[in-house]
């Protein structure tokens, strides 16, 4: 055999052998990625009911905030009218207060003081061993 027939023939042996390698290779690579497909859709199986339930339990969260914040709206703005009408009834109650009370202590003191003084004065007149000059001071 000539040079050039044992060269020709070992390259197609050579050409052969990398083309079964390469066949070979594609077909580990095509058997992996069937095998990872089937894998994710698995994980997907399994994650969407999750993801679902994760879904549902936002909703029912962002529910009940905004309920929650409503409710609080609405205690704050009953507090503030509670607030606005024990001001107003304690405003009312002071004027009640000193009209009725105060102006009637008021005048009682001036009474009194009247009474005060004219027992004083009368009372220094009628007694007859203590003398009295005209300011009330005993002589």
């Amino acid at each position: 055999m000539p040079v050039s027939n044992v060269a020709g023939t070992f390259l197609i042996v050579f050409v052969i052998f990398f083309g079964i390698i390469t066949v070979a290779l594609l077909g580990a690579i095509a058997f992996a990625l069937i095998k990872f497909t089937k894998l994710l859709n698995k994980a997907t199986e399994s994650l969407v009911p999750t993801v679902d339930k994760v879904s549902n339990l936002i909703d029912t969260i962002q529910r009940v905030t905004m309920t929650v914040g409503d409710r609080a709206d609405q205690i704050l703005s009953k507090g503030e009218s509670i607030t606005d009408s024990v001001a107003d009834n304690v405003e009312k109650t002071s004027k009640v207060f000193r009209s009725a009370v105060t102006a009637p202590l008021i005048n009682l003191s001036s009474v009194l003081t009247g009474i005060t003084a004219a027992i004083s004065s009368f009372g220094g007149k009628r007694s007859s061993d203590t003398n009295y000059d005209k300011n009330g001071h005993k002589s």
